[in-house]
């Protein structure tokens, strides 16, 4: 029988049966080796989690609350993470978010490390001080982006259009960097 409540809990290969994922509330717990895909974690609440080699690829996140979660080297394709109630200080270390959507997020010190966020959506979102760090970003979409302070060394095939966005204090390297100069229209040879 699955219990609503887990706190200081560690699951391996966990897969509660399909439904039974919504409205459940984790605290200081860790998933490892989970494989959620395409399950619903509607009205679910994780404080203070850390996922480890999981495919939560194509879930649902609608209501979802997530505040102070690690996901390590995990699988989240396909995510609409706009559309969880609440995502606050969570972390994505060698992950694979491709596909996903933060449109309007406000994702502001959150870390996005060794990942690849190939054709993900951050248009209108408020990333000031995120963490990019060689991150694969080909295809991203910033559109009214709030990108102040974030860290992009090291990140990759991204193209920014620096006055579509704010980009005060971005920290960028080269020959990375000219990803802001693509945003322009220009070309360095």
């Amino acid at each position: 029988m699955i219990k609503s409540e887990y706190d200081n809990e560690v699951f391996s290969e966990w897969l509660p049966e399909s439904g039974l994922f919504s409205g459940l509330s984790f605290e200081d717990c860790k998933f490892v080796n989970c494989s959620w895909s395409s399950q619903s974690l509607q009205n679910s609440r994780f404080l203070s989690c850390r996922f480890e080699n999981c495919d939560l690829s194509n879930v649902d996140v609608r209501g979802v609350r997530f505040r102070d979660v690690i996901f390590s080297e995990c699988k989240l394709v396909g995510v609409s993470w706009a559309m969880a109630a609440d995502v606050v200080q969570i972390g994505f270390q060698a992950g694979k978010l491709d596909y996903g959507n933060f449109s309007g997020m406000k994702l502001r010190k959150s870390s996005f490390v060794r990942s690849s966020l190939r054709d993900v959506d951050f248009s209108h979102a408020d990333l000031t001080e995120c963490d990019f760090r060689d991150t694969n970003l080909l295809n991203a979409q910033f559109r009214g982006t709030q990108l102040l302070k974030a860290d992009l060394r090291g990140a990759f095939n991204y193209v920014i259009d620096p006055v579509a966005n704010s980009i005060q204090g971005v920290r960028a390297a080269l020959p990375d960097a000219q990803g802001f100069l693509a945003g322009l229209g220009i070309r360095l040879e």
